[in-house]
């Protein structure tokens, strides 16, 4: 039976992550009559694996100091520990582990080339847990299981409701790993949430718990970044994505891109996004706009499409598409556009990736006819705070 815990990250996890890269089911049958669990939790996006260990101490009972610190290091620290490196070892034994996701799609998630990992024990305490348990904000595994977060419940909560983008959770587990490997032996960790304070700040120093005020003092304006609503139901309008297979699940790859964003970029992204809804609906003429994320090497480019071209606005967004791609030598371009005819929204997608190529008609076109404004660098702070 599926524990409070299992169910309650589920959810907080398909919220942030989105659903089609939180995996709940993760049972697989590695021969005829035998079935393993891979992990309580998994967060797949792209070459990206997250696997999670959940404990949860039992309710009721009168516990005693004693008996909850044996809990702990036998339940979340033991076999937690070893559940981590259960699921690499399956990862090294099994051609194939096939995981569902929250949108009921399954995947073999060997068949992914996975460049960077984190392992999480996330655990529900009692109330009788002591503090030098509490205290234990990681395992440093010696048998194969290398590095492993260990985190209460409450503080995993704290994580992403504080930093709420995908790339941002994954961002502070990897400054929260060097950080702790760093300091852990020479000094105290301060809380958790001072922890996310320092890394909102960008100080890579000592860890100490006046940090925390900086996540207690986080300008926390979603309205100009988030685009969950958007992206959260992308695939029940994508009917296809050039170059995929034509599965129901081509538009993952596109997903991605948007799930690799923190929310500076976003902001940029919604920003172009809700201009150029704005400008089709009217029916004015815009040029078409770009952002382009260096850290993930994609480019972002946004059409509105004026009313005497809707006809011809799947060849001319493809083409714009390409051409930014082009322009800036990229490998991966998403393209957007945007018209309205008869009191709706038409909104079109494209996700081109494939190797930039010198194509000397696409250069001599560009050349005569450059349909994009000039890009400009810019560099914003992320993070902003009350005074």
């Amino acid at each position: 039976m599926a524990n409070l815990l299992e169910d309650v990250l589920a959810e907080l996890n398909k919220s942030v992550f989105y659903r089609e890269f939180s995996f709940s089911k993760n049972k697989f049958t590695p021969s005829p009559g035998v079935e393993m669990e891979f992990a309580d939790h998994v967060i797949w996006i792209d070459d990206l694996l997250m696997i999670y260990q959940l404990k949860e101490r039992e309710a009721g009972g009168t516990a005693s100091a004693g008996s909850e610190r044996k809990w702990f290091r036998s339940s979340v620290i033991g076999k937690g520990s070893k559940q981590v490196r259960d699921t690499l070892r399956f990862l090294k034994e099994h051609p194939e582990i096939r995981i569902e996701n929250q949108r009921g799609h399954v995947f073999d998630v060997k068949s992914a080339s996975i460049k960077k990992m984190a392992k999480l024990i996330v655990y529900a305490p009692g109330k009788a847990l002591l503090a030098d348990c509490l205290e234990v904000r990681h395992h440093l595994s010696k048998t194969g299981g290398g590095f492993i977060h260990v985190l209460q419940w409450t503080d995993y909560l704290g994580i992403c409701r504080t930093l709420v983008t995908p790339a941002e959770v994954v961002e502070y587990l990897e400054f929260r790993e060097q950080m702790i490997r760093h300091w852990a032996s020479r000094i105290q960790t301060p809380s958790e949430v001072a922890l996310v304070g320092q890394f909102l700040s960008g100080d890579q120093g000592s860890p100490k718990e006046s940090f925390a005020e900086y996540a207690r003092r986080l300008k926390q304006e979603y309205g100009e970044f988030d685009l969950s609503h958007v992206l959260g139901k992308i695939g029940e309008h994508i009917d296809s994505i050039e170059g995929g297979t034509g599965a129901e699940t081509d538009y993952y790859r596109m997903l991605a891109e948007f799930a690799k964003l923190n929310r500076s970029q976003l902001k940029e992204v919604r920003k172009r996004f809700y201009m150029c809804l704005d400008s089709a609906k009217k029916g004015e003429f815009l040029v078409p706009n770009r952002v382009i994320v260096p850290d993930t090497g994609c480019g972002f480019v946004f059409i509105t499409v004026e009313p005497s071209n809707i006809d011809r606005r799947l060849i001319g967004g493809r083409n714009l598409t390409l051409g930014a791609k082009y322009e800036q030598r990229l490998d991966r371009q998403v393209g957007i556009s945007f018209a309205w005819r008869d009191g709706e929204f038409l909104i079109e997608w494209w996700h081109l990736e494939f190797p930039w190529e010198e194509d000397t008609e696409m250069e001599d076109g560009l050349r005569s006819m450059n349909p994009f404004l000039s890009l400009r660098g810019e560099v914003r702070e992320r993070y902003e705070f009350d005074n």
